[in-house]
């Protein structure tokens, strides 16, 4: 995917046009994580499932679906000196061999050098940007994942001088350093140059494309409506409850889903045969 700027870009001024969003980006958790982010403290939860929720947050606040448009996020440690890496969002483009969407992002590690000779500028953006607390482990796999993000999108070629040669991928794991490569740093578009307030930056990011990490279907269950449907002992068709002298029927190919009768199965199947495994 490295011709990101060919992508479809979206309109996220219409707002009316996103109801499909929020559920869209919603589905990257499989049941499992989704248990997980609802009820275990951020510290004790898995890398993954953190990761996803610091990408939901991106995503819907770039949508505008819950409140005014928000493009600029900081990835925040506040055991480790706050604010670690910037993420830039620019546009929302369509990728349509994904069927999924791309938050087209810059990414710009932060370190007490930057911080310093940029104070200013930083200043100035850091009343329109999220702070999003980045706790355990997901920093480490941020540190691995910024690498692919850029990869995916990299117009240009690593030079001779390439930090990967010599460090390895990601370049580090510390916290005040860039594990990303300074060979597509300040390769911009113009997408980022238009906004006037991120001109200061323009030397130092690089372009990332950032879409949601989603769970495998055959790998674990996302959705589940098929098997809460079987658990409730309902007909999938019309809801009917199973009753010891009418037992429910199932689906013989895919085992998932039940019916009192052959009528309702003949009149789901054409909505349950997009599913149907």
């Amino acid at each position: 995917m490295r011709c990101l700027s060919k992508l479809p870009v979206l309109d996220t001024k219409n707002s009316s046009k996103w109801a499909w969003f929020s559920p869209h980006v919603s589905l990257a958790f499989s049941d499992r994580e989704r248990a997980i982010r609802e009820n275990q403290p951020d510290h004790t939860k898995p890398a993954m499932v953190n990761i996803k929720d610091t990408m939901l947050t991106i995503f819907l606040d770039f949508a505008a679906t819950q409140g005014p448009q928000r493009r600029v996020f900081g990835l925040r440690d506040p055991d480790n000196g706050g604010i670690n890496t910037i993420i830039f969002v620019t546009d929302f483009r369509l990728d349509l061999a994904a069927h999924t969407v791309i938050a087209d992002a810059y990414i710009l590690p932060l370190n007490i050098n930057i911080v310093t000779r940029l104070s200013h500028p930083l200043s100035d953006i850091s009343d329109g940007m999220i702070q999003i607390t980045v706790v355990g482990d997901e920093q480490k796999a941020w540190s691995e994942l910024l690498p692919a993000l850029v990869e995916r999108c990299r117009n240009w070629k690593h030079t001779s001088k390439c930090e990967y040669r010599k460090k390895g991928i990601p370049v580090t794991y510390k916290i005040d350093e860039n594990p990303i490569c300074s060979c597509g740093m300040g390769k911009v578009g113009p997408e980022f140059e238009r906004v006037a307030a991120w001109k200061p930056f323009t030397k130092l990011v690089t372009r990332a494309a950032i879409s949601p990490l989603f769970a495998l279907s055959y790998v674990e269950t996302v959705g589940d409506l098929d098997t809460a449907t079987q658990r409730q002992n309902k007909c999938f068709s019309c809801q009917k409850e199973e009753e010891e002298d009418a037992k429910l029927m199932t689906c013989s190919r895919c085992k998932m889903v039940r019916y009192c009768s052959a009528t309702c199965q003949k009149a789901d199947w054409k909505k349950h045969k997009l599913i149907c495994k």
